[in-house]
């Protein structure tokens, strides 16, 4: 009897394991390229016109995230990327900004049964068209490897008399564990700046090559374009020479039927020392899924920065979900492009 009461608890795990699984994999499929909660802090995912937007020489990035789901333990979602922009007119007389970019991203997924590994390449060039304003264009091409571990995942029919049993082939013999594809993506950005306030406003079109992607061999499918709007509007507060500013950011993100839009608040506080520029105390809102604080801090030539999401949502299962996110951007040491814009040094584009 406890034999058969074991089987049964094994069979109703298992297929909550599987349901979970492919819940997993079809948000992946919607979702497709990764998106970080400070998305102000990786252009490749947002916009390939900010490639080497306001670099002084060299920019990098790092982006850490770390993601729980749900009252019942589906694993740890963890994303990562490294990116490395460079300004080619850095040590030209020239206002413009001809910039190229390379980044690396892996996303796991259930403890990494689920992972994607993203290789990109961009190229971008923003011309100065006066002393306060420029227009950008970008193009980026980037390579995605999914991969699944299959002998992570237990299947209904390798459960036999004697509990689950590896040797007992799993009966899915067309599902392909390795899956790639190459997608091209492009952006425009336009910005104008004043001593004291600018703006920007751009928009993104990913995937325009519709590349194909499937998990079983006559099942592939193209992947939807994917759409990006931003925006973003700063001004100082207390007069022309404050040290402390206001930044509004927006970013909405169109894919097939899904809508994804954010609202972002910071509020950066001049700290008067040699080593920290200032404190930046920010707000994030996702509609219709979740609210984060955010908080960095920013030196001449470096930001870092922390979230943690409260999530909102009316599933049960989901809204324990917590999302840790780490970013940091720096700019390397170089001879600063010869630039008449009002403007500050801003260590990010966007």
């Amino acid at each position: 009897m406890f034999q058969i009461i074991n089987k049964l608890i094994n069979h109703t795990i298992l297929k909550a394991v599987i349901v979970c699984f492919i819940v997993v994999m079809q948000l992946e499929a919607i979702a497709q390229d990764p998106q970080y909660a400070q998305y102000n802090t990786s252009p490749f995912t947002v916009n390939p016109s900010y490639i080497g937007k306001d670099v002084v020489d060299w920019r990098t990035a790092l982006n850490l995230r770390s993601n729980s789901v749900g009252a019942i333990d589906f694993g740890t979602f963890n994303t990562t990327s490294l990116s490395i922009e460079k300004n080619l007119f850095a040590n030209l007389d020239k206002t413009s900004q001809l910039g190229i970019g390379v980044m690396m991203l892996n996303n796991g997924a259930g403890d990494e049964i689920l992972k994607s590994n993203y290789f990109g390449l961009a190229l971008s060039y923003n011309i100065q068209i006066t002393d306060n304003s420029s227009i950008g264009l970008g193009l980026s091409a980037q390579h995605a490897n999914r991969s699944i571990d299959l002998s992570a995942i237990r299947f209904e029919t390798q459960f036999g008399s004697e509990g689950y049993q590896n040797s007992i082939p799993s009966g899915e013999y067309n599902f392909l564990p390795n899956t790639s594809y190459w997608s091209l993506n492009q952006g425009i950005n336009y910005t104008y700046n004043q001593s004291n306030w600018g703006f920007l406003i751009g928009a993104a079109y990913f995937n325009s090559n519709k590349p194909m992607e499937g998990f079983f061999a006559q099942s592939k499918y193209p992947i939807k374009p994917k759409v990006t709007y931003q925006s973003r509007l700063w001004f100082n507060v207390g007069g022309r020479d404050a040290d402390k500013s206001v930044h509004l950011t927006h970013l909405s993100m169109y894919q097939g039927l899904e809508k994804v839009d954010n609202l972002g608040l910071i509020y950066k506080h001049g700290m008067n020392t040699d080593l920290i520029q200032s404190l930046n105390i920010g707000y994030y809102h996702r509609f219709n899924q979740k609210s984060y604080p955010y908080i960095g801090i920013e030196t001449k030539k470096w930001l870092a920065g922390f979230s943690y999401d409260i999530i909102k949502q009316n599933n049960a299962m989901m809204s324990t979900s917590k999302n840790i996110e780490f970013s940091f951007v720096m700019q390397l040491a170089g001879q600063k492009a010869k630039d008449r814009r009002y403007t500050i040094d801003n260590i990010i584009a966007f």
